[in-house]
């Protein structure tokens, strides 16, 4: 009898086809089907087909034509709940059927963001191929890159960046992309941001800067990088102190001796200059 009802839901979703023409289920044979599974036509068994891994059933609910951006009480949503098992291949289906790829789940994250967290490249690279917004933000304000960054994804961050992700965004506290690389030593992503013109002289709101971030954490690579791209030595934080004042509390002595031998190579600049 089981083996009948698997047959007779195959006829209904497929019967109709025309010869030679790929088979296309109809809404109605959809939800047919999903009857014969167990599920009720509603977003809650939509919902529990993604959490569950039933790629059958969640393509049944999307050809039935369920509101695929459908949320939870608990404000989560399909495409949150398949990012959260890393299951790509919901992920695609719900891509496919047109979920939006910037719905944020129940703690503000976008699902590029959820992505990152959970380190799963591959849906990364569903995400930003179905043209995710490389600028959005979580609810603490920080963007897509600067959460890559956090997480040392270099070839993901590098990737945004290529896709037109915003080198000098910043969040309410004033922070960027460039101050969260200096403030981790990330040499790397210090150097590949500046070269797309992000601001090396960018304060947050307690007056802060990538060079004196760099210079207090002895991230000396970095502190080069800043240096060589015009970083300001003067700039000074909330508490009235430089790069170089912090590299002195550190004893952080190579950090240190670049600092002074900017120092008197821009004062060296200036005293050549003519006088008008």
């Amino acid at each position: 009898m089981k083996n009948f009802y698997i047959i007779f839901a195959l006829l209904l979703m497929f019967g109709g086809c025309k010869k030679g023409e790929p088979a296309q289920a109809s809404p109605e044979s959809a939800r047919n089907d999903l009857i014969l599974r167990g599920y009720e036509f509603t977003e809650k068994s939509f919902l529990n087909a993604v959490k569950g891994g039933d790629l059958r059933g969640v393509n049944a609910f999307i050809i039935a034509g369920i509101n695929i951006n459908a949320k939870s009480p608990e404000d989560d949503n399909a495409l949150a709940f398949a990012i959260a098992k890393n299951d790509e291949k919901i992920v695609q289906a719900l891509i496919e059927g047109k979920a939006d790829v910037n719905i944020p789940d129940k703690s503000g994250n976008v699902p590029l963001i959820q992505a990152i967290n959970k380190n799963d490249d591959k849906i990364i690279e569903q995400l930003l191929e179905a043209n995710a917004n490389v600028n959005a933000s979580s609810r603490d304000g920080r963007t897509v890159l600067m959460v890559a960054i956090d997480s040392q994804k270099n070839d993901v961050a590098t990737h945004l960046l290529e896709r037109g992700a915003n080198a000098n965004a910043a969040n309410a506290d004033g922070n960027t992309a460039l101050i969260s690389a200096s403030v981790i030593g990330n040499a790397e992503l210090t150097a590949e941001l500046i070269r797309r013109g992000a601001n090396v002289n960018q304060q947050v709101k307690s007056g802060g800067t990538a060079l004196i971030y760099a210079a207090a954490n002895n991230h000396q690579t970095v502190v080069r990088e800043l240096l060589t791209a015009g970083a300001k030595l003067d700039l000074k934080d909330g508490k009235g102190r430089t790069a170089l004042d912090w590299a002195k509390t550190g004893k952080h002595a190579e950090v240190i001796g670049m600092l002074e031998d900017d120092d008197d190579n821009t004062r060296g600049d200036a005293m050549k200059r003519p006088r008008d």
